[in-house]
């Protein structure tokens, strides 16, 4: 190309690349993607390497994060790592960046272990270009504690990083949104749904304050809020959100996105706790038919529709219909998904359908079975294998033979005392 030609091109991708974030500051998605996918399609005609093509890779990936389509924005992750890489070396700042991006893209992805080697590179690289107390630093410890295991070292690598990022920042910073909605994230899974409901309300008043209400960050955080609530028992407080969070997503994501299934639920747990079983059951018939068309007759959150799903028909007497909706998901999760949390508790739910029904020789079966299938999965599932002796002890006690039954009581009560000591006790939601 000619000199003139070049300025023209350059000139043509810097247009895009604002119009692109134009349109995404305005929640016009479409037409950002449309911008960039121009703007990358230019950076790829420039003489390589080019920091321009990585800069175009890096905006799509953030749009298709946005978007949680991570399967678009890991590929275009590893291309920005690479050309900023052949462009500036292994040390420079947009390398760290690039490498904390890859992992966070990863994480979403599932894919663990590259992530923390991603991230660990990045942390490395942050420590060094930017020192000990650096808010890069504090955002690579931060994405680590999210893919740890939850418990006390998690909570110590997210509380860390929050507080390198308030001593630098302010404590009412606006990116300050992110790591303490991860904190709170965290919390849930350990079951501290009080300490993490405010952590969610601020999220939520950081995020209002600098972005649309659309944007996704907003509308996960009332989701999370709304779910926190609902853990709280708040549940007019948690209907309101859900169903403003309901309308939200119909009109931004159609209404066959994944969160709609999620959201139904929710309002679906709502109705069941306010005794509403006709609006229980018809919320949850309407994600199982969601999730049935979307991902197929096998997959794991489709077992976990049934099981929800059956809970409402056993409420109402219907044991036959719920047996046989725990049967369904429970030959799905053993062929598809044998080492799944989701085993021991469908056996958990059909022992606790029998009990119902005063056939304790099958509570037994069952129990037997899940039992240690519970406690081999770890320390996460120690509360579900908890719950399970006590279920198998109520058996014994119901047969005379109070003996065996305190037995495993203690061995209950051993292993909420190994998942306490350990940060728990997990809850696992199914």
């Amino acid at each position: 190309m000619s000199e003139t030609s070049d300025q023209a091109a350059a000139d043509r991708w810097t247009r895009l690349r604002e119009d692109g974030q134009d349109a995404l500051e305005a929640g016009r998605y479409e037409d950002a993607e449309r911008h960039w996918l121009q703007a990358s399609a230019i950076a790829e005609g420039f003489p390589p390497p080019d920091a321009r093509l990585a800069q175009s890779c890096h905006d799509l990936a953030r749009l298709y994060s946005l978007r949680a389509r991570y399967d678009l924005a890991a590929p275009l992750m590893r291309r920005e790592l690479e050309v900023y890489q052949a462009c500036f070396g292994p040390e420079h700042p947009l390398v760290c960046q690039a490498w904390g991006n890859l992992g966070m893209v990863l994480g979403e992805r599932q894919e663990t272990g590259e992530a923390v080697q991603c991230l660990a590179r990045a942390a490395e690289l942050s420590q060094k270009l930017y020192g000990p107390q650096s808010v890069q630093l504090a955002d690579m410890i931060g994405y680590l504690a999210v893919l740890s295991q939850p418990g006390p070292a998690a909570e110590a690598l997210m509380r860390q990083s929050l507080h390198i990022k308030q001593q630098a920042l302010g404590s009412d910073h606006p990116t300050l949104a992110s790591s303490i909605g991860n904190l709170a994230n965290l919390l849930t899974k350990m079951g501290r749904w009080d300490e993490a409901v405010p952590l969610y309300e601020q999220t939520l008043a950081l995020n209002e304050s600098r972005l649309l209400p659309d944007d996704p960050r907003v509308a996960d955080t009332l989701f999370n809020l709304a779910r926190g609530y609902l853990a709280q028992q708040r549940l007019a407080e948690a209907e309101r959100l859900m169903r403003g969070l309901l309308r939200l997503d119909e009109a931004n994501l159609g209404a066959r996105h994944p969160r709609i299934e999620s959201v139904l639920e929710t309002l679906a747990q709502i109705r069941a706790q306010q005794d509403d079983l006709d609006g229980a059951q018809e919320l949850r018939e309407r994600v199982v038919a969601l999730r049935e068309r979307r991902l197929g007759p096998a997959h794991v959150l489709l077992a976990q529709s049934l099981s929800q799903l059956s809970e409402i028909y056993a409420r109402r007497g219907l044991y036959r219909a719920a047996e046989q909706l725990l049967g369904r998901a429970l030959q799905m999760a053993r062929s598809a998904f044998p080492g799944h949390p989701l085993v021991p508790v469908l056996l958990l739910n059909l022992a606790d359908l029998a009990f119902l029904q005063e056939q304790f020789p099958e509570v037994e079966q069952r129990c037997e079975e899940a039992m240690p299938l519970a406690e081999a999965i770890g320390i996460p599932t120690f509360g579900l294998a908890a719950r399970i002796a006590k279920r198998w002890a109520d058996a014994l006690d119901a047969t005379d033979r109070p003996d065996e039954a305190e037995r495993l009581r203690q061995r209950a009560r051993h292993l909420l005392r190994r998942a306490t000591e350990a940060g728990g006790p997990f809850p696992v939601e199914w």
